[in-house]
């Protein structure tokens, strides 16, 4: 059986590899904008992240971006 897992980056505006920093990995998107938000994203960032690509963008107050990637886990490895 296979689960999900959801990693939540923040980035810089291009998204670049160097300025990825891990911030959590969840069990739910709802848990990686929870911890975005703590982390200071605005509103409009925490919509884009409930979005169908789960990336948000830039905004006036801020200057990173937030990025959710979903991994699929098989379970017969973790236990």
């Amino acid at each position: 059986m296979a689960k999900k897992i959801y990693a939540l980056y923040r980035t810089d505006k291009w998204h670049t590899s160097a300025s990825s920093e891990l911030l959590v990995v969840a069990g739910s998107i709802r848990r990686c904008c929870k911890v975005a938000k703590d982390d200071g994203a605005t509103k409009e960032q925490i919509k884009d992240l409930r979005g169908y690509y789960h990336q948000s963008q830039c905004t006036d107050e801020t200057d990173y971006e937030y990025d959710i990637v979903e991994y699929t886990l098989n379970e017969s490895l973790i236990d």
